[in-house]
């Protein structure tokens, strides 16, 4: 069992982390390392046996399979976060030179910025093309979320800086981000951990893993919830991950992606400058009508429409995010030869939003679809290696929404 600890935490919040890790009966025993020869024994045996050469050849991972001679990228581990209690894709990026988080509108809807783009973002990704196993998390509206990112789940992260639409999609303007879920066979069975810590923090999580030379499987779930640190800031977020490759021969292979998240999280009304130094925890606000010094409070027209207006607390007029983010893509990939390969995927992403974040309600469906397909192939000009790569991509979102006046009558009516 690891036990991990972390004091770092905003606000004095303190976390604490421990899984239990269990493995299914291995079909084929590992290669045992075999004890280091003296000199004279290695160079007798030289003289008496002929030598072998041995070739590997492999790709590497996800969209980082091409990238520019010099351009920079970044890449965590899950050495680095793996063994304390991470709990968004801040836990992921802490240790990248150029990327910085800031907190979204919600508990896991982090702003990462590269080099300074979509700093001033109050929520979400923008400019940023953000992938994961190769597939879009980005939708053509240019906008992605880090909710759906448990750090369990993730073997790593890499992060291309600098602009690279080309490569990576429309909206690559200031870099790109994929995220690597883990392989079913390092896996190799049952996971089971959780991670508690004060305001009522409780994340249970799973992960289930297993694989061969035929077959790779990974599903990951996780369940996190919290009190929050402020008044109105409870939350409860919901993730599942699934990665499927299957060898159809030796030279093709599918690969089935799917992710869904659910975040149901109530949510304060930022402060002002005077208000924070008055009541920073929001404390004695619930009752709008006899609430404390320094609260926040919103003002609801009374019929809906124009007129008067009742002021409300958060409590009472039932602020939050109530959305779902369901993502399904499939990718075939086809080897013509050891340096040559062919991609092409599908990918359809349903964004449900049902936001009364303030006087008003954000709610609707953001359906969309993603094609692409691009041919790689890597050879050489004389002793210098070439790569080339072309590509095509199609995207295309079918959304309709509606914003409607919050009333007083409670519950985001």
């Amino acid at each position: 069992m690891n036990t991990s600890f972390e004091s770092s935490r905003p606000l004095g919040s303190l976390v604490l982390g421990c899984v239990f890790l269990g493995a299914f009966p291995a079909h084929a025993q590992p290669l045992q390392a075999r004890p280091r020869k003296t000199a004279a024994v290695a160079s007798s045996a030289h003289q008496n046996q002929n030598v072998e050469s041995i070739l590997v050849r492999g790709t590497t991972r996800g969209s980082a399979r091409l990238h520019p001679t010099g351009e920079t990228i970044y890449s965590a581990e899950r050495t680095d976060f793996a063994h304390r209690a991470a709990q968004s894709v801040a836990d992921m990026v802490a240790t990248l030179p150029g990327v910085t988080v800031l907190q979204g509108n919600g508990p896991r809807d982090s702003v990462v910025s590269v080099r300074g783009s979509g700093a001033r973002q109050s929520y979400g990704l923008k400019n940023l093309q953000v992938t994961e196993d190769g597939f879009p998390m980005t939708q053509p509206d240019g906008t992605a979320r880090a909710d759906l990112i448990d750090p369990h789940a993730y073997e790593g992260v890499d992060v291309f800086q600098g602009p690279a639409s080309t490569l990576y999609g429309n909206y690559a303007i200031n870099g790109a981000i994929n995220f690597r879920t883990r392989n079913g066979a390092d896996i190799h069975g049952l996971e089971l951990g959780s991670d508690f810590g004060s305001f009522g923090l409780f994340n249970n999580y799973i992960t289930i893993g297993a694989g061969n030379q035929r077959y790779d499987f990974m599903l990951f779930g996780s369940d996190v919830r919290s009190n929050g640190f402020i008044a109105n800031s409870q939350y409860n977020t919901s993730t599942e991950n699934m990665r499927l490759r299957v060898n159809l021969t030796s030279s093709d292979r599918l690969i089935l992606k799917f992710v869904n998240n659910v975040t149901d999280t109530s949510l304060p009304l930022r402060l002002s400058l005077n208000q924070f130094r008055s009541n920073p925890y929001q404390n004695g606000c619930a009752n709008a009508a006899s609430a404390a010094a320094g609260c926040a409070s919103v003002n609801l027209l009374v019929n809906g429409a124009y007129g008067a207006r009742q002021t409300m607390s958060p409590q009472q007029a039932g602020l939050g995010r109530f959305d779902r983010r369901s993502i399904v893509g499939l990718r075939w990939e086809h080897d013509f030869d050891p340096g040559t390969t062919w991609h092409t995927q599908f990918t359809y992403d349903q964004r449900h939003t049902d936001q009364p974040t303030s006087t008003t309600a954000f709610v609707g469906p953001f359906n969309s679809y993603n094609v692409q397909t691009d041919l790689t192939n890597r050879g050489r000009i004389g002793k210098t290696p070439l790569t080339s790569f072309v590509g095509a991509s199609f995207d295309y979102m079918d959304y309709g929404y509606q914003v409607y006046n919050l009333t007083p009558q409670g519950g985001a009516t």
